[in-house]
């Protein structure tokens, strides 16, 4: 990760400073049209173009908050993660949208006997691969053609399996389970979320940014823990570049569909066109 993210750098750099005029990257800040007042439901769902436009790349870093102080001792305090992530955007009805992301992750975590908490190596006991799915509703600035600013709020579904870590013994096969029981419990994998986003037009076709996100776990309001509220809290930021109307452009029946048949002449038939080609020259 650490790789892609010191690739990512300079390329979004070479493209900022390879980027057209404002006026040029005005096409990306196009509106979706807004019905008029008085059009009836059907009317203004037929006019929304729901099919996704950009293809979204991202490089994040997302702290997930540790404040058990009665396992600090065994648990990792405060485990940096970094995570990559790839995204599109649904356009709604004027500069709102739906923006949905899929963040992947690997950490490790162990069992103290009630709780699964995220560990350091020396502590493994389980490595669980994580999927976070954020689906939120976005609302876009745009300041100008090229510099814009997104507020996104909406639910984050992060799902997390577990399996023996490496050089860990079978018959800590029972604390595996007991993790992933522990993960799926009580709505553990859901968190509300909030982003904000800044982002900048290089070109007519591409975008890169960077912005913060939130995801707060409420589910501590109602799973009887006694840890702080925070305990959980996932927050951090990250880069990412856009490509705009990718999807839009790429013609996926044509790229689906299948190759027209080319019939083959029989061992007979070529003999056929063989004997009328010979006769042809020898008349000429």
């Amino acid at each position: 990760m650490k790789r892609i993210l010191l690739v990512f750098i300079p390329y979004l750099f070479c493209l900022s400073l390879w980027a057209q005029d404002p006026e040029a990257a005005a096409a990306d800040a196009q509106p979706v049209s807004t019905p008029a007042r008085g059009s009836s439901l059907g009317e203004v769902l037929r006019r929304i173009d729901m099919r996704p436009t950009d293809l979204i790349l991202k490089d994040t870093v997302l702290v997930f908050l540790n404040l058990d102080r009665e396992n600090r001792l065994i648990s990792a305090p405060s485990p940096v993660i970094n995570m990559f992530g790839i995204g599109t955007v649904f356009p709604i009805l004027g500069e709102f949208s739906l923006s949905p992301a899929l963040d992947v992750y690997s950490s490790y975590y162990g069992w103290t006997g009630s709780r699964a908490l995220m560990v350091l190596d020396e502590n493994r006991t389980a490595t669980v691969t994580g999927f976070i799915l954020n689906i939120p509703l976005s609302y876009r600035i745009d300041f100008n053609p090229v510099h814009r600013l997104s507020l996104g709020a909406g639910p984050s579904l992060v799902m997390r399996s577990a399996a023996l870590a490496k050089a860990v013994p079978e018959d800590e096969q029972p604390s595996i389970d007991a993790i992933n029981d522990y993960l799926w419990a009580q709505g553990r994998w859901f968190y509300p979320e909030f982003s904000l986003v800044y982002s900048y037009a290089a070109a007519p076709w591409v975008r890169f940014g960077a912005g913060v996100r939130c995801l707060f776990p409420v589910f501590n309001g109602w799973s009887g823990e006694s840890i702080p509220w925070a305990d959980n809290m996932i927050v951090g930021g990250g880069i990412w570049v856009s490509f705009s109307n990718f999807w839009r452009e790429l013609d996926l029946k044509a790229l689906f569909k299948p190759k027209p048949k080319v019939e083959r002449l029989s061992p007979r038939e070529e003999d056929q066109l063989d004997d009328e080609a010979a006769t042809e020259d020898g008349t000429e």
